[in-house]
């Protein structure tokens, strides 16, 4: 009984001992620049549009089967969910905005199967609209003011229209000549621009209906943002170009190459810093003042991207991977697998301390990476610790099973001596 109760001490270690190793083997080479979300929420359908204040606290998102759902970072149950379907059958939450605190959204809903439209207008504090307008098409891009008070809508029937909050009937309409499918407004709620299928770009102040100028690219525009005050207008196209302007003129500052579709573009606050995310070609970085991007993270499909106030933090969609750089650097300084969906999208707050990205479900990151690196690497520590424990233990029972034989084997000549 002695004997397999040793052996089963030493099968026991040996377990413990590839177990130990198993897990040290697991942590020590999990990336320590890799990220936990602070909350994930899922429902039915996909997530074609999210939003976030300036702040970070407070999160807007729109799903495909027509809901929308306002969240406090705190919490991955929504403060409230509005279904755009009572009014809406078979439709899809395509675009949201909100104000900079966070007080007002904004939400365009698509109907492709009928004439079923509508802008739903929101006080958070409330589910129940403010104001809705049925626009009798699909509203693909809207954007709000940082004070909420001005609302722009694109929408599939070539129009642009431009509201007060105050009112569910435009301040005025333009038609462009093309699905409008990309819309900013600036942050002092003055300038618009817009992107059009038709290959073109408009810029208008927010008080007429009249372009002060418009761009020809040579593709549909996808993307469009503005700074701030509205002095630097960043346009991506489906011609491969990023292009950066000026607002008092239609002439590109300049033009850059990425070599493949640009779906996604940012700008920092005053304008110094673009950020481009192209389909094949990845993540650019650019300062305002030279069309050579200052780096490149060419991590497969770049999908979408998002600039923090200041252009000191990147947020991108790299392939199947969140990524969050620093501008200094193209290497991330951390990265989480999301997958790949048709509508997945990204947005950093502000402030730049948090992101919130959806596909097929909605992800809330804190910048910093959380207290979950700190247990990674606690657990790094203990799986070492416990190799090493565990194999001075086998070096004891081999050394004292060692010594056992040697007595065991001394007894045995000794007892044989006495006999003969």
């Amino acid at each position: 009984m002695k004997e397999i109760s040793k052996r089963n001490k030493i099968i026991i270690c040996i377990i413990g001992i590839i177990s130990s190793n198993l897990i040290y083997i697991i942590f020590v080479f999990s990336p320590f620049n890799s990220t936990l979300p602070l909350w994930t929420f899922q429902t039915y359908e996909d997530f074609p549009s999210r939003e976030i204040s300036s702040d970070g606290k407070y999160i807007a998102a729109g799903s495909y089967d027509g809901d929308i759902y306002f969240f406090d970072r705190a919490s991955s149950v929504p403060i409230w969910t509005f279904s755009a379907s009572e009014y809406n059958n078979d439709c899809g939450v395509w675009s949201v905005a909100l104000s900079s605190d966070g007080d007002y959204l904004i939400a365009g809903v698509c109907d492709l199967s009928a004439d079923r439209n509508n802008l739903y207008f929101f006080k958070t504090t409330s589910s129940t609209p403010l104001w809705r307008d049925s626009v009798h098409d699909a509203v693909w891009a809207v954007a709000i003011s940082s004070d909420g008070e001005k609302i722009v809508a694109g929408t599939r029937n070539n129009r642009i229209l431009l509201y007060n909050k105050s009112s569910s009937t435009p301040l005025w309409s333009y038609t462009a000549g093309g699905t409008v499918i990309s819309i900013a407004i600036s942050s002092n709620g003055k300038y618009i621009v817009a992107g059009s299928t038709n290959n073109t770009v408009y810029l208008f102040n927010t008080s007429s209906s009249v372009p002060l100028w418009s761009f020809n690219t040579k593709n549909s525009v996808y993307s469009v943002a503005i700074s701030s005050e509205g002095n630097y207008i960043v346009v991506g196209s489906d011609d491969y170009h990023v292009y950066l302007f000026n607002r008092s003129k239609s002439v590109p500052l300049w033009s850059y190459n990425t070599e493949n579709i640009v779906r996604s573009v940012d700008i920092s606050s005053d304008g110094s810093y673009i950020v481009a995310a192209s389909w094949r070609g990845g993540i650019f970085l650019f300062k305002n003042s030279n069309s050579k991007p200052l780096w490149n993270f060419n991590g497969d499909s770049g999908h979408s991207v998002s600039i923090s106030s200041d252009g000191n933090y990147i947020a991108g969609k790299c392939g199947y991977w969140d990524c969050l750089f620093k501008k200094s650097s193209s290497t991330p300084l951390w990265k989480y697998e999301t997958g790949s969906g048709i509508y997945e999208g990204l947005k950093i707050s502000a402030d730049g301390n948090y992101i919130v990205s959806g596909s097929d479900k909605l992800y809330f990151f804190q910048r910093d990476i959380p207290l979950t690196f700190y247990y990674l690497l606690i657990l790094k520590i203990l799986g070492l610790v416990s190799i090493i424990s565990i194999s001075i233990i086998i070096l004891i029972i081999v050394i004292r099973k060692k010594n056992i034989s040697i007595e065991n084997s001394e007894k045995k000549k000794n007892w044989i001596d006495n006999r003969f």
